[in-house]
């Protein structure tokens, strides 16, 4: 089963949709339909017209981006950073905006940034910059998601108040108790990390 294919099926299966169903929808026949899910990739013409049928995006039929993730709504930012030169944790709240693979955080908290940022699978990457005129923090954001997609782990690099270069870990969390508990794990485990984690 190609990966294409595999995603057809589960789609096709959770949404309790016949092959002759989704023949019908993309005009052509069965035994075409279970080709692409089992031994042959659809030609890339096809893509979107398939993506319809089975409502979904062109990057959850791919496999860049998990299938029925919403990211949208309100998100808490927890950052590792620090203020003149001391370390400090630093809390924003977010609104995100999701559309496909691509999801734009807007922040507020003791400064306004904006964030835009790219699925691929689990992974979350992407930029942020502040949005005020007389502020100059921006850099690079990457973070893997929860396998429940309601939590995000990683790490920022870039200017930011105390210098031109600095980085920490961050968390993205729907419940913002849990993104603290998130970050204060990262912080003491403080090397490679294998699996998400049961925080």
């Amino acid at each position: 089963m190609t990966s294409i294919g595999g995603n057809m099926y589960a789609r096709r299966t959770a949404l309790k949709l016949s092959r002759a169903a989704v023949a019908r929808a993309l005009d052509t026949n069965e035994t075409q339909v279970k080709r692409w899910e089992t031994t042959t990739s659809p030609p890339s013409d096809r893509l979107v017209d398939i993506a319809k049928a089975l409502d979904m995006s062109v990057g959850q039929l791919l496999g860049i981006m998990p299938i029925g993730l919403d990211m949208s709504g309100k998100w808490n930012a927890v950052w590792q950073t620090s203020r003149r030169r001391q370390p400090i944790v630093n809390t924003h709240e977010l609104e995100a905006t999701h559309a496909g693979e691509f999801v734009n955080f807007r922040a507020t908290g003791d400064y306004g940034w904006n964030s835009d940022q790219q699925l691929y699978g689990t992974s979350l990457a992407g930029t942020y910059r502040a949005v005020e005129l007389d502020r100059n923090e921006h850099g690079a954001l990457y973070f893997v998601l929860s396998h429940t997609g309601d939590a995000a782990i990683g790490r920022w690099s870039g200017q930011w108040t105390d210098g031109i270069l600095g980085g920490g870990y961050g968390v993205l969390a729907r419940d913002p108790v849990r993104a603290e508990l998130l970050l204060e794990w990262l912080m003491r485990h403080n090397g490679p990390i294998t699996e998400f984690p049961e925080v």
